[in-house]
C-alpha cells in the first residue's frame, strides 16, 4: 500500500496541488477595483478570468509534459509475454490466472495499476496467479480476446480476464446480452468479490 500512496510525491500531483493553490494566492494578493470589475458575458471578474485562463494553460502543459505516474510499488504479478501467455495461461498447465490487460498510453490503466497490485498481494497464491499483458505489445492476443484498442473509443482498458483450466470464465468489463461493453467501476473489493477471491462485505447495522 505504501507504493500506492508514495506515488503522490510524483511531479504530476505536486504541480497540480501548487496550481490549485495558486488561485487562492491570486485572490488574496491581486485585489483592486479594476481586477474586481466584471467583464464579458460570463460575469467573471478580471482576476477570475485571468486566473482561469492561466490555470487552463498550465493544466494543459502539465498533462502534456508530466504524465500520470506509473505504479512502482510492491506486487505479486508476472509480466506476460505472448509466448508465456499461450503456453502457461491458455493451455491451463499453471492453474488459474487473472490477467490484467493494459496499455502504457491508457490513463485509466495507470490509475488502476495500484489496485491490481494490491489485489495480487492480497489474493495471489500458487493456485491463483496474477499476470499483466501489454496489449500494445501483443495486439493479436488483444484481438483474439475482443479487446478494443482504439484510444478514442475503447471502454475495455484496463480489462481483467479470469482463465481457469486455460479457458476464460469471467471478465471485467463484461459484455451484455447484445455484445456491448458494460461500463464498470473497478475497485479492489468489487473486483475481489466478482472473481470469487472473497465474500461479500458484511453490512454495518445501524
Amino acid at each position: 500500500m505504501m507504493g500506492a500512496f508514495g506515488r503522490f510525491g510524483h511531479a504530476h500531483y505536486v504541480l497540480n496541488v501548487l496550481l490549485i493553490s495558486s488561485y487562492g494566492v491570486a485572490r488574496i494578493t491581486r485585489t483592486s477595483a479594476k481586477l474586481a470589475e466584471k467583464e464579458e458575458w460570463l460575469g467573471l471578474t478580471r482576476v477570475q478570468s485571468g486566473t482561469t485562463h492561466d490555470r487552463l494553460l498550465l493544466l494543459t502543459l502539465i498533462f502534456l509534459v508530466v504524465p500520470y505516474p506509473k505504479y512502482a510499488g510492491p506486487h505479486k504479478s508476472t509480466t506476460l509475454t505472448g509466448a508465456f501467455f499461450n503456453e502457461h495461461v491458455r493451455n491451463g498447465s499453471s492453474g488459474t490466472w487473472l490477467v490484467y490487460l493494459h496499455a502504457d498510453w491508457c490513463d485509466e490503466c495507470l490509475y488502476h495499476d495500484a489496485m491490481f497490485a494490491d489485489l495480487s498481494l492480497a489474493h495471489g497464491t500458487d493456485a491463483v496467479r496474477f499476470g499483466r499483458l501489454d496489449v500494445e505489445a501483443y495486439p493479436d492476443i488483444a484481438k483474439e480476446l475482443n479487446i478494443d484498442m482504439n484510444a478514442t473509443t475503447t471502454k475495455q482498458l484496463p480489462s481483467l480476464v479470469l482463465f481457469e483450466g486455460g479457458k476464460e470464465t469471467k471478465r471485467l468489463p463484461r459484455f451484455d446480452h447484445t455484445g456491448a461493453v458494460v461500463r464498470t467501476k473497478l475497485d479492489l473489493t468489487g473486483v475481489a468479490v466478482y472473481f470469487g477471491f472473497q465474500g461479500l462485505p458484511h453490512k454495518k447495522h445501524k
